[in-house]
C-alpha cells in the first residue's frame, strides 16, 4: 500500500496482483489459469484492467473425455458452434500477499 500526499490532501493508493482460476463446469474441472500483478486501484476511483488466461486442458483430469467433447462440440469441430461457459474464481492479493477477496 502506498500512500501519496498532495498539498494537505492525502491520497490512498493500493496495488493489487489478482490470480484467476477458470473451473469447467463439468465435474468443476480446475482447467486453466492467469494473474496480473501491479493493478493500482486509486481510492474512489474505477479502475477497468485486461485480465489474460490460459485455458490447459489436461486429460488426466478428464479420463472420460467429457470436458474434451463438449468443447469440441461447442467449437463446431462435432456439432454447432455456441458459447462455451466457464466458472471462475479470483484472488486478489495486496502487496504483502495477504488474501484480501476471494470470489466464488
Amino acid at each position: 500500500m502506498s500512500i501519496l500526499r498532495h498539498g494537505t490532501v492525502l491520497l490512498l493508493s493500493v496495488t493489487y496482483s489478482p490470480f484467476f482460476q477458470i473451473i469447467y463446469p463439468i465435474n468443476n474441472t480446475n482447467i486453466g489459469s492467469g494473474n496480473e500483478g501491479n493493478i493500482v486501484f486509486p481510492s474512489h476511483t474505477t479502475t477497468t484492467f485486461d485480465f489474460p488466461f490460459t485455458i490447459d486442458y489436461q486429460r488426466a483430469l478428464d479420463p472420460d473425455n467429457l470436458i474434451l467433447v463438449d468443447l469440441a462440440t461447442k467449437c463446431g469441430i462435432l456439432g454447432n458452434p455456441s458459447d462455451i461457459s466457464v466458472n471462475y474464481k479470483i484472488t486478489v492479493r495486496d502487496d504483502n500477499q495477504d488474501v484480501l477477496i476471494s470470489s466464488p
